[in-house]
């Protein structure tokens, strides 16, 4: 977004489990507007089922770039990807975070977005597995 003054980011998070006074909330803003970012982040506090689900109907663009970094229980990194599929441009990237299931990750990122992609219909094509480093 630095390098590009004409983009913008939709970004989701669901504060409200982990940061009930606003405090998280609040650094996000703070970093946004440090950066210059307020008017082309458009932040939702909610979950990412809920914002995926009403993209539509909210007016929000196709989806070129996905970057997802939320729960990585199987299920919900399955819905994820599951949930952002049909918004997704034809050429899209998709960035996935923990891929890696080890004792000290508790990630199921990769089993719930293959699964994911298994039941797709559309062709999917793995470019990169960067790996953990320190591992």
């Amino acid at each position: 977004l630095l390098g590009n003054p004409r983009l913008k980011a939709i970004a989701c998070d669901d504060f409200s489990e982990f940061d009930p006074q606003g405090t998280n909330v609040a650094a996000l803003e703070r970093n946004l507007a440090r950066h210059g970012l307020n008017d082309r982040v458009q932040f939702f506090n909610m979950d990412f089922r809920k914002l995926l689900s009403g993209w539509r109907e909210r007016g929000l663009p196709t989806v070129g770039a996905y970057f997802y970094d939320g729960a990585h229980d199987q299920v919900s990194q399955r819905e994820g990807i599951t949930f952002a599929e049909p918004l997704l441009a034809d050429r899209a990237i998709v960035v996935v975070d923990d891929w890696r299931l080890a004792r000290d990750s508790g990630s199921y990122a990769e089993a719930g977005t293959m699964e994911a992609i298994a039941a797709s219909p559309n062709r999917w094509t793995m470019l990169r597995n960067l790996p953990a480093h320190g591992i």
